[in-house]
């Protein structure tokens, strides 16, 4: 087989990308925009004086980006078609919606719920500051394991940055491929 090396494939995407700027950068304004728009008026929605209005805020703000990550597929889709020089129109970032959403969520799911283990200690660390609120130690070890928390989840974001692409790729693979 013939293999293209990385450089010769990033200088074809950007051969294709010439002159088609603005539909990239469309798609990526839009889906910016709009996941603005939703997470703000959901986060108004809750009274976060408390734990547990904070808890269901945490847990909205969760569920809100799963969902609006379908849009980030879509986007990518569009990012795919004009790097092979396929036609795009901003309105693809919504196709990942009739194409294959189920899959999309399921690897969505499950990237959330890897970054949140990675967080589940700090959670408790967190609940626990909160309740006994004059130790210092917990405040420490709450953000310590809170640091620690986002170095994993920073970790599983960027070993599993591509899953999107390949499923964009091969739709054939289920979403736990």
């Amino acid at each position: 087989m013939n293999y293209r090396t990385h450089s010769e494939i990033k200088a074809a995407a950007r051969g294709r990308l010439i002159g088609r700027y603005t539909v990239a950068a469309g798609a990526f304004v839009s889906v910016e925009l709009i996941t603005f728009l939703v997470t703000r008026f959901l986060s108004g929605m809750v009274d976060r004086t408390d734990m547990m209005g904070y808890v269901l805020y945490i847990a909205i703000l969760i569920i809100s980006g799963i969902i609006l990550s379908l849009l980030m597929v879509g986007e990518l889709s569009i990012y795919m078609k004009l790097s092979s020089g396929q036609e795009a129109k901003i309105t693809d970032i919504f196709s990942v919606f009739t194409t294959h959403a189920d899959k999309a969520l399921a690897v969505e799911i499950i990237m959330s719920l890897m970054k949140l283990a990675c967080f589940v200690p700090s959670i408790i660390l967190m609940i626990s500051y909160y309740y006994m609120q004059d130790s210092d130690i917990l405040w420490w070890a709450f953000w310590i394991a809170f640091v620690l928390g986002a170095l994993g989840a920073t970790y599983v974001a960027v070993k599993y940055s591509q899953c999107f692409y390949v499923l964009l790729d091969f739709p054939e693979f289920s979403g736990v491929h």
